[in-house]
């Protein structure tokens, strides 16, 4: 059971320990100890229900389990600085996929991704930024580039 917790910890925090239960919506700082739950959506063209949860290690490593980690997303290049891992709630990445909306109780991460990895069979993902751009990429990002860096409104993660 240490194991696990430790690995918890070092995926989905990746930065000081925060006081269990933090909230971080109205806040520019870091989310900390944290993970985002999705629900698959509804229709392709729906966002998923992303639901971050923050506590203790004992608590992420519950709402870790039975899920399938799809995404880590990085507040630095090169998986750099914070980092928050995301978790899907109904298996691993399908055609559909899940698709995220940053700038709804995410709004840390519309303003500070800026590299991302993703995890097997979420091999594909694509991003929207603020101005409606949009870029398509395949395995990891190790920087979103000069248009997305610190400006992703949406992204999608899936399998083919």
């Amino acid at each position: 059971m240490r194991r696990t917790l430790a690995s918890i910890l070092a995926i989905s925090c990746l930065g000081p320990l925060g006081s269990p239960g933090a909230a971080r919506a109205q806040v520019a700082a870091p989310p900390t100890n944290c993970i985002i739950v999705l629900d698959r959506a509804a229709a392709v063209t729906k966002t998923s229900t992303a639901v971050e949860k923050c506590g203790s290690a004992s608590y992420l490593a519950a709402a870790a389990a039975d899920r399938y980690q799809v995404m880590t997303w990085y507040a630095g290049a090169n998986y750099g600085g914070w980092g928050e891992s995301i978790y899907g709630k109904q298996g691993p990445c399908d055609r559909q996929g899940y698709r995220l909306d940053t700038t709804n109780g995410l709004g840390y991460w519309s303003r500070n991704l800026s590299s991302y990895r993703v995890y097997d069979p979420c091999w594909f993902s694509a991003m929207t930024n603020n101005q409606g751009e949009y870029s398509d990429r395949s395995g990891d990002v190790p920087y979103v580039g000069d248009r997305f860096n610190d400006n992703v409104a949406s992204m999608r993660v899936w399998s083919r």
